[in-house]
């Protein structure tokens, strides 16, 4: 068997078959480089995990507020409220739309009176409740989603 043949990783100067760590080449032994590798790797690693945590956490995870709620989950003709609301949404979709509407519950209405922003946004996440538990009355939390009849009434500025 011929001898294994070892060079630095830096300079690649030989290290005469002597195990990492014995040859130090720019002030650090081979071992040290070895570290600041694996330091680089976490660098660059552990930002990438956090982006991929942080995308993975629902934007109504945490309490938003409404104009939150309504871009996340009522905005557009794609919306996730629009999903669901048409039988189109997964399961995973009207858990989420739930999710979200549930963090208008008990926030201050922006305009207008306070008890009929309660009326509206209770019938909301109710009808968005029972879709998300099974139900099919898609009508009802269509009807509950009417965004003219709430923000003619409460929508701020």
């Amino acid at each position: 068997m011929g001898m294994t043949s070892w060079a630095c990783h830096t300079c690649r100067a030989p290290l005469e078959s002597k195990p990492a760590g014995q040859h130090i080449c720019h002030g650090t032994t081979t071992s040290d480089k070895l570290s600041i590798n694996n330091s680089m790797k976490t660098r660059l690693i552990l930002p990438i995990v956090a982006i991929a945590l942080i995308g993975s956490t629902s934007l109504c995870s945490a309490a938003p507020s409404i104009k939150d709620v309504m871009k996340a989950a009522m905005k557009g003709d794609d919306s996730l409220f629009k999903k669901v609301s048409t039988g189109k949404g997964t399961d995973a979709d009207t858990a989420k739309l739930y999710n979200c509407l549930k963090n208008m519950a008990g926030q201050k209405a922006p305009k207008g009176d306070q008890a009929a922003y309660d009326s509206k946004t209770d019938t909301l996440i109710k009808a968005a409740e029972a879709v998300s538990k099974g139900g099919k009355d898609f009508q009802a939390l269509s009807q509950a989603g009417n965004c003219k009849a709430c923000h003619t009434d409460h929508k701020g500025k």
